[in-house]
């Protein structure tokens, strides 16, 4: 047996990829809008909104099929 909180490597995975997600996003979008230079961060914190609300909507539907 792991030593390991059961999910914690999952949730850390979980967390590692999502930061790379967003850098990754806002270099996209850096390199698409040179002209548009003040729209980055805006819709880079969209994108992000966006997911969070995914992945909270995704947890909540396991934790009600789990009971």
């Amino acid at each position: 047996k792991s030593k390991t909180p059961d999910g914690l490597l999952n949730t850390l995975a979980f967390v590692i990829f999502s930061i790379f997600g967003v850098f990754t996003s806002y270099q996209a979008l850096k390199l698409m809008l040179t002209d548009n230079s003040a729209l980055i961060l805006p819709i880079t914190g969209l994108i992000s909104v966006i997911f969070v609300a995914i992945c909270v909507t995704i947890i909540l539907v396991k934790k009600k099929k789990a009971k």
